[in-house]
């Protein structure tokens, strides 16, 4: 087809690479405020059980320290968990979304036309062709010999 043409739903085919870029980064933003929002929800338990410890247990320095520890420990592990999923999801540069929006960005710089295939699904293309080229080569030979 011709550059301009249309591909699926009348969307110019040079504008595909636009679009997906625009998915992909409207994605990366609903995912990074989903670790934001895991974050703050936890940081903000943790605080308000560090605030519950402070009066009712003044008497008890000893147990008050030692919940307070624990409570510290447990919130750098959630810290250190966090960092992980979001260098998983958004951050890291050999995640999923960041290599796709390298190759659409390759593709918009060398002005190449994109064309994004799904992994789990074969390119059958050839197969095709070739059966079609076959069975029309059979087709035709055989209408050649029967006059």
């Amino acid at each position: 087809m011709v550059g301009g043409s249309s591909g699926k739903g009348g969307v110019p085919y040079f504008a595909t690479p636009w679009i997906e870029l625009g998915k992909l980064e409207e994605r990366e933003k609903w995912q990074t405020l989903a670790v934001e929002l895991v974050e703050h929800s936890i940081a903000s338990e943790l605080q308000e059980l560090k605030h519950s410890l402070s009066d009712p247990l003044a008497r008890l320095p000893e147990l008050k320290q030692n919940l307070a520890s624990k409570v510290d420990q447990a919130q750098a592990k959630i810290s250190s968990l966090v960092a992980d999923y979001r260098r998983l999801l958004v951050v890291d540069g050999s995640s999923t979304v960041s290599m796709e929006k390298k190759a659409i960005m390759h593709a918009l710089q060398h002005q190449a036309r994109y064309e994004f295939e799904l992994e789990s699904v074969p390119d059958t293309a050839e197969d095709v062709t070739a059966t079609i080229t076959e069975e029309f080569a059979i087709e035709e030979s055989a209408a050649h010999a029967s006059p």
